[in-house]
């Protein structure tokens, strides 16, 4: 690709993130960012935990986190009978993920966990 200015050869300077295009003699050139869905998609997003999952510490201290409640409290809720809504995203103002980035963040850990639990609605995003 030629400079649209003067005609030289553009250099490619893009990332994972961004499409740069830039002429290395007149700094001509443009920039834009590339953005998948996961980051745009501000869906509220819920996860629930299905009745059923054991109460190993690993499981009890994770549930703590996510929930940000005590032992006892993260105990309760694994040992619930029912569904239990356990996270809900919520956008902060110095975070850099989406709603759903977020909820693909704490699903991942459950996940990881061997923890049941569905998201609603649902989640199009692959959990790995």
């Amino acid at each position: 690709m030629k400079c649209e200015k003067c005609g030289h050869e553009i250099a490619d300077r893009s990332t994972a993130q961004t499409i740069c295009l830039e002429c290395p003699n007149c700094g001509w050139g443009f920039a834009t960012s590339l953005s998948q869905p996961l980051d745009e998609d501000m869906t509220d997003y819920k996860i629930y935990l299905n009745p059923g999952n054991t109460e190993t510490m690993e499981h009890i201290k994770l549930i703590s986190a996510i929930c940000h409640v005590n032992y006892l409290q993260a105990r309760k809720l694994l040992s619930s009978q029912k569904p239990v809504l356990i996270y809900k995203a919520e956008q902060e103002a110095a975070s850099s993920l989406s709603k759903a980035g977020k909820v693909l963040q704490a699903a991942k850990c459950l996940k990881e966990s061997s923890l049941e639990f569905s998201i609603i609605p649902d989640f199009p995003y692959e959990i790995t």
